[in-house]
């Protein structure tokens, strides 16, 4: 089996989870809302941009840092800070995923 083809089982499989299904609800619900839809796909499209680029760590933190501060009253709305918290949640479900990966493979290794 493929790189490829392990990374997309594991992308179906987290996608089917509870913790992925809450995000990319909380997500639909900030990016329909009235007032903050607007900010929120901008924030999110200007973060995507800084981390895509070719600057080194450094510059790309203080862009980040920058970033933060100019959007500094949309992270404190209830609904930014249920999508952080969603976020999270399955940030930790991913890395639990990818742990478990990882043990799997230490385990036939080690055999």
């Amino acid at each position: 089996m493929s790189l490829k083809a392990i990374g997309k089982a594991m992308a179906k499989e987290l996608m089917e989870t509870k913790e992925y299904q809450l995000m990319n609800k909380k997500r639909r619900e900030l990016y329909a809302h009235p007032k903050l839809g607007t900010l929120v796909k901008n924030y999110e499209a200007k973060q995507v941009k800084i981390v895509n680029m070719a600057a080194s760590p450094e510059k790309k933190q203080s862009l980040m840092t920058s970033l933060t501060k100019e959007y500094q009253g949309l992270l404190m709305t209830r609904e930014m800070k249920e999508y952080r918290n969603a976020i999270d949640g399955f940030q930790k479900k991913t890395f639990a995923v990818f742990n478990e990966l990882n043990v799997e493979i230490s385990m036939i290794i080690n055999q």
